[in-house]
């Protein structure tokens, strides 16, 4: 799954200097794509705390561009409960559960904060032209949660599209309010990372969720995609990241 490195490269290319956030970092898998071809200034943002010495471990080992925030990024502030947690293969995820501050923290795993929390502790990351999410079921909420947060800069955006989480309602809702704060260009990736589709309109998602349920329905291989999403002005930048995908993938 290649594909992070190389929109990092093109937007170098075509931006020079930038900073990026990688909201799920896990491991520090993706920050080290997107650091593959030049030192990129990466703010990880992970709270699962089996994944956090690894994290620390493997940031060590990419740079000291690398900045971690150990917290979970969700649609207000509290705390997550350790019952909760649930980590299996490599990843975690949490039930639909919310611990509000007031609560007693004796058993809480830790912080839940909302994306312009983290942004006001991390002024440098604020203006971050590259946007990564994956958090295994809250990828759309954190979306539709950060809007503001997006529309400042419009960056650009490489998520996680799984609706069988939380059906495809919530992902066509995150879908349209992004169109509706200006991207409208989407590159599709299937879960191996080979490049699928350039998506211009938001109804094609349609098809895409069809696709992807029949995939579940059959047991096939492809279960969730991820999407590029690219603002009206960074149109250049999807042009060169399509062009790349076309012509140099073989």
């Amino acid at each position: 799954d290649q594909a992070l490195g190389e929109i990092a490269r093109i937007m170098h290319e075509h931006l020079g200097h930038f900073t990026a956030i990688d909201i799920g970092a896990n491991v520090g898998d993706s920050a080290a794509l997107i650091c593959k071809y030049h030192n990129i200034p990466v703010l990880c943002i992970e709270g699962c705390s089996e994944f956090m010495p690894y994290l620390k471990l493997n940031a060590t080992k990419i740079g000291t561009h690398i900045q971690i925030v150990n917290c979970f990024v969700g649609t207000q502030s509290g705390f997550i409960d350790n019952k909760l947690m649930y980590v299996k293969n490599g990843t975690a995820n949490m039930s639909n559960y919310f611990r509000s501050k007031e609560t007693d923290k004796k058993h809480a795993l830790n912080n839940i904060k909302t994306l312009a929390e983290i942004l006001l502790r991390n002024k440098s990351f604020e203006n971050a032209a590259l946007i990564k999410i994956d958090t295994d079921g809250y990828d759309f909420l954190i979306i539709l949660h950060s809007l503001n947060c997006f529309k400042k800069n419009m960056p650009i955006l490489f998520f996680e599209y799984d609706p069988s989480y939380k059906g495809n309602n919530e992902a066509e809702s995150a879908i349209n309010a992004l169109w509706k704060i200006g991207y409208r260009h989407f590159l599709i990736y299937d879960n191996f990372g080979n490049f699928l589709i350039a998506l211009h309109d938001t109804n094609s998602f349609c098809d895409i969720n069809a696709y992807l349920a029949a995939n579940r329905k059959t047991k096939q291989v492809i279960y969730y995609f991820d999407v590029c999403a690219i603002s009206h002005e960074k149109f250049e930048v999807f042009e060169k990241i399509r062009n790349y995908e076309l012509y140099n993938s073989n």
